[in-house]
């Protein structure tokens, strides 16, 4: 699944420019080869740092868009921000815990460094 065709052929009409903080946003239009398409764009802006956008279209078989849908429960909270400890606590480990890896993988450099040419031809 994917894009399959080129993607000059999409414009996009982007509206509002600025997002307040919290505010849904469903001006977006989308062109395909010039004609405007049954997509609509959920924008938000999370805060300072985090915006979204769904992208919601028309489903075959159906007679109305998603936008229908959503506008139904409008007390609904759009987005819940989640922590780590909220995305793992119900995890179950797949294997024991190892801790030579753990030590292993935390003597570790934060980001990795850019080897040059030259180191890179004495691996191979």
């Amino acid at each position: 699944v994917g894009i399959g065709f080129n993607l000059q052929r999409i414009e996009f009409n982007v509206s509002p420019l600025q997002l307040e903080i919290g505010k849904v946003y469903k001006e977006t239009e989308m062109l395909l080869d010039g004609e405007k398409e049954d997509w609509t764009f959920e924008e938000t802006r999370l805060d300072d740092h985090h915006h979204v956008a769904v992208a919601l279209g028309k489903q075959e078989g159906f007679g109305q868009n998603h936008s229908s849908v959503c506008s139904m429960e409008p007390n609904q909270p759009q987005f819940t921000l989640l922590t780590f400890e909220d995305l793992v606590a119900s995890g179950i480990p797949v294997t024991p815990e190892e801790s030579a890896c753990w030590d292993n993988f935390c003597s570790k450099q934060e980001s990795p460094v850019k080897q040059n040419s030259h180191s890179r031809q004495e691996w191979l």
